[in-house]
């Protein structure tokens, strides 16, 4: 989690899942904010996050297979200076991904064709939802 990501609205949705098994939340990687994020994880007693460190670039195809929805976030302040990397690997392996930004701006548009949902800040129900259905299928 780096500095240009937003991760309350993620905490909010795993708090909202939490009571449901079949979500677990991974988070691979390091970043400035990941102390942040793992002190929310704890601060909210969420025991369905898991924290893996950064994998070798010959695993990217087994951390990106890993998940059965992706997640990608960026600040709104932030929109049109910075495009999340790993934005373009999740789209390459063909998951579903969630986006936590503004959806009008370019991530937004990127992803509004495919199986992604952008919702608003904050949108914590709708992230829950919105997981749920990919969940099910289409």
């Amino acid at each position: 989690m780096g500095r240009a990501h937003e991760f309350d609205t993620l905490l909010g949705a795993a708090e909202a899942l939490r009571r449901e098994r079949t979500f677990i939340f991974l988070v691979i990687g390091s970043g400035a904010k990941m102390a942040a994020l793992k002190e929310g994880v704890a601060a909210r007693g969420l025991d369905n996050f898991r924290f893996l460190p950064y994998q070798r670039r010959d695993m990217l195809e087994d951390s990106l297979a890993a998940a059965d929805v992706h997640l990608v976030s960026l600040l709104p302040a932030l929109e049109g200076y910075v495009v999340p990397s790993k934005l373009y690997g999740i789209l390459a392996a063909g998951r579903p991904l969630i986006f936590i930004g503004d959806g009008k701006g370019d991530v937004g548009r990127v992803i509004e064709q495919g199986s992604a949902a952008a919702p608003s800040r904050w949108a914590i129900a709708r992230i829950a939802g919105r997981t749920r259905r990919i969940r099910r299928g289409p």
